[in-house]
């Protein structure tokens, strides 16, 4: 059970806040294990679905969340909290309405971005390319749901950064490739980006090209000294 809450309607028409239930399986496993478990219930998917409590949700992680904007939205709830400051709160509340400051110019910075990308990628022209580098998630290889303590400190991380190329195509359409470079080094610095990078720019894929629109994310590995002179010089 999460610690959340959602509004559900009661039998007698009012809505109350109803605990949230994550389910360990997907919903259609819980129909499949029940026509099975049933058979005499004459019901078919889609009313499942529509018969399934709101509160019973399929649960999921978040991943490489942006520390400002997870933060921001918090701190914009928090503000609307405190509908009457007193002198307990007048100090909370001025430190709240800063940070959430920050964070609305994040988000027009956030918005500035966005139009910038779908702008130049709109307006890609023969002999250029948009190349977008991040880094995923470390995982570890050959795990499986039971895991002795002895796999789980002897199995290795793998770093994953990834790279996606857009270039224009025939017809003006634009074209999605998709490159992943595994590794057992976990430093996530600029060399091992920029090692990587030089072997991407070395593949068939950019014989022709002449110009590379670079994107990334504020990452301290894509903002160095050391990337910035290696990318530009």
């Amino acid at each position: 059970m999460s610690s959340k809450t959602c509004k559900i309607k009661h039998s007698n028409g009012n809505f109350g806040d109803t605990p949230v239930f994550h389910l360990e399986i997907p919903k259609r496993d819980v129909y499949r294990k029940m026509i099975l478990d049933f058979s005499e219930k004459e019901i078919g998917l889609s009313t499942f679905y529509n018969l399934c409590p709101n509160n019973f949700k399929k649960g999921k992680k978040r991943t490489d969340m942006c520390p400002t904007c997870h933060i921001g939205k918090k701190n914009v709830k928090r503000l609307t909290e405190i509908q009457t400051p007193n002198t307990e709160t007048v100090f909370l509340k001025t430190q709240i309405e800063k940070e959430v400051e920050i964070y609305n110019n994040h988000i027009n910075i956030k918005s500035i971005q966005e139009d910038s990308y779908k702008k130049l990628v709109q307006n890609l022209k023969n002999g250029e390319c948009v190349l977008i580098m991040d880094f995923k998630e470390n995982f570890r290889l050959g795990s499986g749901p039971i895991k002795t303590s002895t796999d789980f400190y002897s199995k290795p991380q793998i770093s994953n950064l990834g790279f996606e190329l857009i270039v224009k195509g025939t017809k003006n359409i634009l074209n999605y490739e998709y490159f992943n470079y595994l590794s057992e080094i976990l430093s996530h610095d600029s060399k091992f980006v920029l090692n990587f990078l030089e072997s991407l720019l070395k593949k068939e894929e950019f014989r022709f090209i002449k110009k590379i629109h670079l994107w990334s994310d504020s990452g301290p590995r894509f903002r160095s000294c050391e990337h910035f002179y290696s990318v530009f010089f």
